[in-house]
C-alpha cells in the first residue's frame, strides 16, 4: 500500500476532473445515441383508402416496401391511431370567400361533425392576418358555438387580401408539442395575395413539426383558383409532403358538397358523403412504426407502396402517407 506524503492536492484535483470528464463523456455519448433512436424510429399517421376512400384493413407490414432516398426503411408494426387526434380549423374569411361564405361555413361544419368525437379541435380564421377565434384548451363546444356565429358573419366583414401560408404558420403554433396525429383542415380559393411566408418555407416548417395539411379548395372548375401553374404545385407538394390531402369542391356557389380529389378530378365522388369520407381522413388512420436506415441529417424522400407479391390483392387501394422524412432536430 502506498501513501501519498506531498502534492497530494494536484493529484486529488486531477483524478477528479478525469473522474467528471469521464462522466460527462459518457452521458453526451448516451443522450446522442438516445437522440439517434429517437430520430430513427419514426411514427407516422398513413392511410389505405380505396378509390371511394372508404378505409381498406388487413394490410400488414410484409405487404408493404418502404425506402428513404433509396435505403430501405423497416416497417415495424402497423395498427389503428390510438393516439390523440387535434384538428386547427382554417377559414379563409378575405374578400375572395365572400360569395362562396355558405359554401365554406357548410363544409367546415361537416368536417366539425365528422370529427368531434374523436378529435379535439381549434378554430382559426384568417384574411391578411390570422385571427384565433377558439384554441384548444376552450373545448370543441366553443368551436362549434364559434362556427355557428361565423355563419351569421355579414358579408362586409368578409374581406381583404389572403394570406394563407402566414396562416398555416401561426395555425401550427397553436399545438403544444405536435405529433403526426395532429392536423390543419383549410378551406380557402388557394389565392394567396399576401403571405410573408414561402410556400418553401411552410413545406418544411409542417415537415418539421409532423403535422399533417388537409385542404378543401372551393373552385367553379378544377384546378380554376391556381391556373395551372406554380401555386398549385406548391400547394399540392407542401400537401403531400405533410402526409394530408388536397380536394376541391367543385360546381357552382350554390351546389351540394360535391368533392374531388387532387391530382384525379375524375374520382367519382359527389354529395355530402364524400366529403365526410374526405373529413375522416384526418382522425381515422392507422399509426406505423418505421426504423429509418440512419439518422437524416437533411430532408429525404420517403416512398411507400406494396410489394410486387401484393399488389395484385390490394389492387385499387391507395396509400396516403408522408412523401418527405424531416432531419433529426439536436438539443
Amino acid at each position: 500500500m502506498s501513501y501519498c506524503v506531498s502534492n497530494c492536492a494536484p493529484m486529488y484535483r486531477f483524478t477528479t476532473s478525469l473522474a467528471l470528464f469521464l462522466a460527462i463523456s459518457t452521458f453526451s455519448a448516451t443522450r446522442i445515441r438516445a437522440q439517434e433512436d429517437v430520430c430513427q424510429n419514426r411514427t407516422l399517421a398513413i392511410s389505405f383508402l380505396s378509390y371511394q376512400l372508404l378505409p381498406v384493413s388487413g394490410i400488414t407490414p410484409a405487404d408493404l416496401k418502404a425506402t428513404l432516398h433509396g435505403k430501405q426503411v423497416t416497417i415495424d408494426s402497423i395498427a389503428p391511431d390510438q393516439r390523440p387526434h387535434r384538428i386547427v380549423l382554417l377559414l379563409d374569411v378575405s374578400g375572395s370567400m365572400r360569395a362562396s361564405w355558405n359554401k365554406e361555413i357548410t363544409l367546415a361544419e361537416m368536417f366539425f361533425d365528422e370529427n368531434a368525437q374523436d378529435s379535439q379541435f381549434a378554430l382559426m380564421a384568417f384574411n391578411l392576418t390570422a385571427i384565433t377565434s377558439v384554441r384548444f384548451s376552450q373545448g370543441n363546444a366553443a368551436v362549434k358555438s364559434e362556427l355557428e356565429v361565423m355563419a351569421r358573419l355579414p358579408q362586409d366583414d368578409i374581406r381583404g387580401s389572403s394570406a394563407i401560408h402566414d396562416a398555416i404558420v401561426s395555425a401550427v403554433q397553436l399545438f403544444d408539442h405536435p405529433t403526426s396525429a395532429d392536423a390543419i383542415y383549410l378551406i380557402s380559393d388557394g389565392m394567396d395575395d399576401a403571405s410573408k411566408h414561402s410556400a418553401g418555407f411552410v413545406d418544411r416548417f409542417l415537415q418539421g413539426s409532423s403535422v399533417r395539411l388537409f385542404a378543401t379548395i372551393i373552385s367553379r372548375e378544377p384546378y380554376a383558383p391556381f391556373g395551372q401553374g406554380d401555386q398549385l404545385r406548391e400547394f399540392s407538394t407542401m400537401v403531400g409532403h405533410s402526409g394530408g390531402q388536397l380536394a376541391f369542391s367543385l360546381g357552382s356557389i350554390a351546389s351540394g358538397s360535391n368533392i374531388a380529389l387532387h391530382p384525379n378530378p375524375k374520382l367519382p365522388l359527389t354529395g355530402d358523403e364524400a366529403v365526410r369520407r374526405f373529413a375522416r381522413m384526418a382522425s381515422r388512420d392507422l399509426e406505423v412504426q418505421l426504423k429509418l436506415p440512419a439518422p437524416p441529417s437533411k430532408y429525404e424522400h420517403f416512398r411507400l407502396e406494396f410489394t410486387n407479391a401484393a399488389r395484385n390483392r390490394w389492387k385499387g387501394t391507395f396509400i396516403f402517407y408522408p412523401t418527405m422524412i424531416s432531419p433529426c432536430r439536436r438539443s
